[in-house]
């Protein structure tokens, strides 16, 4: 079959077609959520105990832990067409 743009069409057309959700996926994320939820209040408790002999390492889990809740930013450049550069941004805090 040649592909030409009827079946482009169609390609494109079965390419955003939803599928049927991924049932393991649901019930792994339910069970991690479960697990997270039922230690939550022991997570302090770790963190001093892991801190004791190795703050290093109590800093690493955090981190590690926060990567769950905070989203990572992703670095975007902008280039001006007419210059070929790119262009500096400065965020402040405008109280």
């Amino acid at each position: 079959m040649p592909f030409d743009k009827d079946t482009a069409k169609k390609a494109g057309q079965l390419s955003t077609r939803k599928g049927k959700p991924n049932k393991a996926t649901n019930e792994a994320r339910k069970c991690f959520q479960l697990l997270v939820d039922n230690n939550a209040p022991r997570l302090q408790q770790w963190m001093d105990e892991v801190a004791k002999d190795n703050p290093a390492k109590a800093l690493d889990f955090f981190i590690r832990m926060a990567e769950f809740v905070i989203p990572k930013l992703q670095r975007a450049e902008i280039v001006d067409k007419r210059k070929k550069e790119p262009i500096t941004i400065i965020f402040t805090d405008a109280e």
